[in-house]
C-alpha cells in the first residue's frame, strides 16, 4: 500500500481555485432523548470552525409548539412540506 504524497492530500482537501466550495450533508436521526441534540451541541463546542455548520431544525416539534395536534392526518403532510421548506432555505443561505 502506498502512502499519499503531501501535494496529493493538500489538493484532496483544499479545491482548486474558482471551484465552488462542496457542501456535505449529515444526517441524524433517532426517537425523541436519542441524544442527538446533545451530540450536535458537542460537537458544535468541540470544533473550532463551527461556525460554517448549519443545522436545520426538525419540523415535527416546530407544529407541536404551533399548536399541531400529532395524530391528525394532515400532521405528517404539515411536516413534510415544513421540513423541505427548512431544509430549502438553509441550503439557499
Amino acid at each position: 500500500m502506498t502512502e499519499p504524497t503531501d501535494s496529493a492530500c493538500r489538493s484532496a482537501r483544499t479545491p482548486p481555485v474558482g471551484w465552488p466550495p462542496r457542501r456535505r450533508c449529515f444526517v441524524l436521526t433517532g426517537g425523541p432523548g436519542g441524544g442527538k441534540s446533545t451530540l450536535m451541541a458537542q460537537l458544535r463546542a468541540d470544533d473550532p470552525l463551527a461556525a460554517r455548520w448549519l443545522l436545520v431544525p426538525e419540523a415535527a416539534p416546530l407544529l407541536f409548539r404551533a399548536g399541531l395536534n400529532g395524530r391528525e392526518q394532515r400532521f405528517q403532510a404539515a411536516v413534510v412540506r415544513l421540513q423541505i421548506a427548512l431544509e430549502t432555505g438553509c441550503a439557499q443561505a
